[in-house]
């Protein structure tokens, strides 16, 4: 058996390898122009399903950075209410122990009783006090409803 060799066929030959390199390098320039190591998944299935698990893993993490800012802002919202009112309760507290001397008069006590009903006005509404997203911060899960209504 023997084998023929052509000038003709030497020349498909060497043209079907510089075809095979074009479309070598052309999948090469198009990875490096997309960064991206494959087109569709197909050409590596392994990998597409790993890429899917990473994007999924960073999405994940991008809503969790996010949570963990908006759990920040209103935990430091809820603190801040919370000193104010702890505030407010000690200036109670002293008007209390004020209003308890006998030698205040009439007058004064009403001036004290005045600021007392202002300081519970003021109470109320920090505990009523909402977060950005206009929800109540110490109504539970009832975040969309008033937590606390002044009555007589």
């Amino acid at each position: 058996m023997s084998i023929r060799v052509t000038s003709a066929g030497m020349a498909e030959q060497g043209i079907a390898v510089m075809q095979a390199q074009m479309q070598a390098l052309s999948k090469v320039q198009t990875q490096l122009a997309t960064g991206a190591r494959f087109q569709r998944s197909g050409e590596d299935p392994v990998a597409a399903g790993q890429s899917l698990n990473i994007e999924k893993a960073l999405a994940d993490i991008g809503r969790w950075k996010s949570n963990i800012g908006s759990a920040s802002d209103r935990l430091s919202l809820e603190e801040t209410t919370l000193a104010s009112s702890v505030a407010t309760l000690d200036r109670v507290r002293q008007l209390a122990l004020q209003a308890n001397s006998d030698t205040l008069s009439d007058s004064d006590r009403a001036s004290i009783a005045k600021e007392m009903k202002e300081r519970l006005t003021e109470l109320v509404a920090q505990a009523n006090t909402r977060d950005g997203q206009g929800v109540y911060l110490f109504s539970g899960s009832r975040s969309d409803s008033r937590p606390f209504e002044r009555t007589a």
